[in-house]
Formats: C-alpha cells, sequence, structure tokens
C-alpha cells in the first residue's frame, strides 16, 4: 500500500508539470491545449519517470536496487 502511495505522488508531480507546460504554452504561444498537452507530456515523462525509479522503485543511478 506504501509503495502505491509513492507511485501516485511521484506521478502527482509529473501531472503538475504537465498542466504547467500546457497552460504556459496555451498564454505564451496562444496554441491549442492539445498542443500544450503534448509539449507537457513530454516534459512531464522524464519527472515522472526519474521520481518512480528513485523513491518508487529504489533504483539508484546504475539501475540497482538499493
Amino acid at each position: 500500500m506504501a509503495r502505491l502511495l509513492k507511485f501516485q505522488l511521484a506521478y502527482l508531480l509529473g501531472n503538475i508539470v504537465n498542466i504547467a507546460v500546457a497552460f504556459a504554452v496555451l498564454v505564451q504561444f496562444s496554441v491549442s491545449l492539445v498542443y500544450g498537452n503534448i509539449a507537457g507530456a513530454m516534459a512531464a515523462f522524464p519527472v515522472s519517470y526519474f521520481l518512480s525509479m528513485r523513491i518508487v522503485w529504489r533504483l539508484n543511478a546504475l539501475g540497482k536496487f538499493w
């Protein structure tokens, strides 16, 4: 249960990045939310992946479990 909560928190931060980038693209460039969402997803993926690997699955930089 604790790992599920950590996973959800890691991806919550990724979703915050996604929404922030999508909103910034909308405000800055006045383009459709579709393009902002694509840019946000591209920016959020590394954040979510890194946090998931480091916090949830506890892998170090070499890919080994702690």
